[in-house]
């Protein structure tokens, strides 16, 4: 979990509120925790596509992380999981492949990713690429 600032949906006070991402029912999903200590208001907001504003929080909290692929017998399979899972188009996923950390992202992301892999029987390491600040 991060925390990031915002104003409050309310009364516009200035809040530190937490952010997140987690892996539900094999699903990429966000959240964030809103508890105003001005006006009392309480939200809890969720959803599929992560905000860049949340993700970007918590990049910045917790760092940037990667993925290698360790055993890759078919790169059609690996294309499709990228294509499936990322939406990426063919000429993209050819750009990231001659990388060594082929995705990067939070640590939640390319956790997600990892598994996705793995359940087509390709092996993945995901490693932090930079420190945390």
């Amino acid at each position: 979990m991060a925390r990031m600032r915002i104003n409050c949906p309310d009364c516009n006070f200035d809040l530190s509120v937490n952010v997140g991402q987690s892996i539900v029912r094999d699903k990429l999903v966000w959240h964030r925790s809103i508890n105003c200590s001005n006006c009392g208001a309480v939200y809890e907001e969720d959803g599929n596509e992560t905000p860049e504003e949340i993700r970007s929080a918590i990049i910045k909290e917790n760092g940037l992380w990667g993925i290698s692929l360790v055993s890759v017998e078919s790169k059609t399979i690996v294309y499709k999981v990228l294509r499936e899972c990322l939406g990426l188009s063919l000429s993209d996923i050819t750009k990231l492949s001659n990388n060594d950390s082929i995705i990067s992202g939070t640590e939640t992301e390319v956790s997600w990713l990892r598994n996705k892999f793995e359940d087509k029987g390709i092996s993945a390491v995901i490693k932090r690429l930079e420190v945390k600040q």
